[in-house]
């Protein structure tokens, strides 16, 4: 307890000391054990737009130093490419100081060397978190890709792709567990607030972030980085699995409206309902065309069908109407201009699908073409509607 509430202490003194430091500026100076030259790159996460991302900073013997702005005074996690070969683990990027890191291993993964309070937390939360990625990729995906292209020749069989994802939604519970357990031991740590948004990004609702979010401290629950982390994971709660997909307002693409309300949208729904997010240059969007074809003529007059929804900007409406038309796409197409209906709903990657039963529910979400099609063999057989 002694500890907790000496770190609760020198954290407000950071955060103190950052209130009258010059907001949004960092300074990084970085030392490297063994690279005397080339150049340093700094990705921050959750800046998307920060121009400083993709500066190349010169190491001169064994040093660089990275400067630039971030849009909010308070810390972020960052990472560092070291002369596009190695990729270093998460660290703590405090807005305000000078900081200063050394880098002792020059391996994927390695974490910075960071004594401060954060940086100590930071490592203790990242080699849990570490390993457990080592752990998925080792078990889930090797294990995946092994079954379905070598085994199974693409078609495993539903049972085997249920397996699958039991194993890989145990992996997610053991990661969300991990963050939740770190926040409940140091409930006023930014570092858990950190990941918690970083995860809840990837993740979306899960009962386990949703106790995590719930044990931070209400110093960061109603901190800036706390209130848009509460933010995202309520719109990652509207869509997950079991919720009512939600009413949305979508375009036609002749500046027409469209309520799509899926309780109002056909007299007869269908059984599956495909809800598909793309955009016109997506690569793996469009690849995807193919197989969406396949399974939609040989589905759908047993209860399959597909809507697609385009995040096309306005400036590409033609684009996107020109794709539609060169591959033929025989389902309803709508568009939400600029994805703003996407952000809403933390849509983050494409393509991006929710597979929706006929009470309008969402079943799965996010899933790969090899189990579409899978389940709708088992679910749209010839006297199954």
């Amino acid at each position: 307890m002694q500890k907790n509430f000496l770190f609760s202490l020198i954290f407000i003194f950071c955060v103190h000391s950052l209130c009258f430091s010059q907001p949004g500026r960092y300074s990084l100076k970085i030392r490297l054990s063994d690279t005397q030259s080339g150049y340093a790159k700094l990705m921050i996460i959750g800046v998307y737009s920060n121009k400083d991302s993709a500066r190349h900073w010169a190491i001169e013997k064994a040093e660089a130093t990275v400067q630039g702005v971030v849009p909010q005074l308070h810390p972020y996690l960052a990472f560092i490419w070291v002369n596009d070969s190695m990729l270093t683990g998460n660290f703590v990027l405090l807005p305000g100081h000078d900081q200063e890191l050394q880098l002792n291993e020059l391996q994927f993964g390695a974490l910075p060397l960071d004594t401060s309070i954060l940086g100590r937390q930071n490592k203790i939360l990242n080699e849990k978190l570490a390993f457990i990625d080592q752990h998925e990729t080792a078990v889930y995906f090797s294990r995946r890709s092994k079954l379905i292209k070598n085994v199974y020749q693409g078609h495993p069989p539903q049972s085997v792709l249920d397996s699958l994802k039991i194993a890989l939604d145990k992996i997610s519970f053991k990661k969300d567990s991990t963050i939740k357990n770190f926040i409940v031991q140091y409930p006023d740590s930014y570092v858990g607030l950190l990941y918690l948004n970083q995860r809840v990004r990837i993740r979306g609702y899960s009962p386990e972030l949703n106790s995590a979010l719930k044990s931070l401290n209400s110093n960061l629950q109603q901190s800036d980085l706390g209130i848009k982390t509460k933010n995202i994971f309520d719109k990652a709660k509207r869509v997950a699995i079991g919720s009512s997909f939600p009413k949305i307002q979508l375009s036609d693409g002749n500046n027409k409206i469209v309520s799509y309300d899926l309780s109002r949208l056909t007299e007869v729904h269908p059984k599956l309902l495909l809800i598909d997010f793309w955009y016109s240059n997506c690569g793996p969007c469009i690849a995807q065309f193919g197989k969406l074809k396949q399974l939609f003529k040989k589905y759908h007059d047993k209860g399959f069908d597909i809507n697609s929804i385009s995040t096309d900007a306005s400036a590409k409406i033609g684009a996107w109407k020109s794709v539609v038309s060169k591959y033929a796409l025989p389902w309803d197409q709508y568009l939400d201009i600029n994805g703003a209906i996407a952000k809403d709903l933390n849509i983050n990657t494409f393509p991006f699908n929710f597979l929706i039963d006929e009470n309008g529910n969402i079943l799965k979400k996010h899933i790969s073409m090899v189990e579409l099609e899978e389940i709708l063999k088992n679910e749209c057989k010839d006297n199954s509607i």
